[in-house]
């Protein structure tokens, strides 16, 4: 992980960067366990505007016995609503 996401210390981590990038757009999602909480899995799903991310949907999840949905279904439902916020998006749109 970049620990400064806007500068790149050489053309490899930039390229390993967009390639990685590339992998999640094309993907829908990425997962991955917090950084911050042991148990959690961070679901996150790009916003676009105009096919360029513009924003990021991230969404905690921790498995339990009593859950409203599973981690799948999670996933999938986070997937659409990035999709929606995405479409509401204008090509010029300054919100995000």
């Amino acid at each position: 992980m970049l620990s400064n996401p806007t500068s790149f210390e050489s053309k490899e981590e930039l390229g390993a960067f967009r390639q990685r990038a590339n992998r999640i757009l094309k993907r829908g999602y990425e997962q991955k366990p917090s950084e911050y909480v042991p148990g959690v899995i961070d679901t996150s799903a790009p916003i676009l505007r105009n096919g360029i991310a513009a924003a990021a949907l991230t969404v905690p999840f921790l498995e339990s016995t009593a859950l409203a949905r599973s981690h799948k279904e999670s996933v999938a439902y986070i997937v659409r609503a990035a999709g929606g916020i995405s479409s509401e998006l204008l090509p010029n749109d300054q919100r995000a």
